[in-house]
């Protein structure tokens, strides 16, 4: 099985190097966004030795603000990177922070367990379990104006 890795960092190529030697395999890629305030080729020197991986070029390299719709934005420019590539199988997001507790052996079979099933959940905004943070959300701007 295809398993594609997402990854938005700023930080810490040392982590996102421990994060994709625990998941490398021949059949996963890494595609890897860096903040675009950041020097992208400390990143590109520390992790050349790895396989499989992908930058987001400079021309679409995002300055990526928390909460904010850059964020997504910068997801969007992953998702097309392996779109281009013509990858199938599962695409999984991660920060430059992040460490899976499971092996790339126990992913890749739960998603073959799994087959066919999307992982992402909705509520409505004012439900209770949402103790009306959602309406908050809606109600509240955020003031950061996204530019690139």
């Amino acid at each position: 099985m295809e398993l594609n890795y997402f990854v938005l960092a700023r930080t810490l190529h040392v982590q996102i190097e421990r994060l994709i030697k625990k998941l490398h395999t021949e059949k996963t890629r890494f595609y890897i966004h860096i903040d675009k305030i950041v020097d992208v080729n400390l990143f590109k020197k520390e992790l050349s030795f790895l396989k499989h991986l992908k930058f987001v070029g400079d021309e679409n390299r995002i300055n990526m603000i928390w909460g904010n719709i850059s964020i997504v934005k910068a997801t969007l420019e992953l998702m097309n990177m392996s779109i281009l590539d013509k990858r199938k199988g599962n695409c999984m997001l991660f920060s430059g922070q992040d460490y899976p507790l499971k092996s790339n052996k126990f992913i890749s079979n739960f998603f073959i367990k799994h087959k066919n099933i999307n992982f992402i959940s909705s509520e409505v905004i004012s439900s209770q379990s949402f103790d009306n943070r959602g309406l908050k959300r809606i109600n509240h701007y955020n003031f950061h104006p996204y530019k690139n």
